[in-house]
């Protein structure tokens, strides 16, 4: 399963809450923060 299919899943509360998964989705939460980022910068500059 992708990031995004288990985050989809583990904010709906369909997985469990084990410390792994808390962890996996507070990494991918801080992924898609700094990816918005980053492409705000490139817009920006092109």
């Amino acid at each position: 399963m992708t990031s995004e299919e288990f985050f989809n899943k583990f904010i709906k509360g369909q997985s469990e809450d084990s410390e792994d998964f808390v962890e996996w989705a507070n990494d991918y939460q801080h992924y898609v923060a700094i990816r918005r980022e980053i492409e705000a910068h490139v817009q920006h500059v092109a």
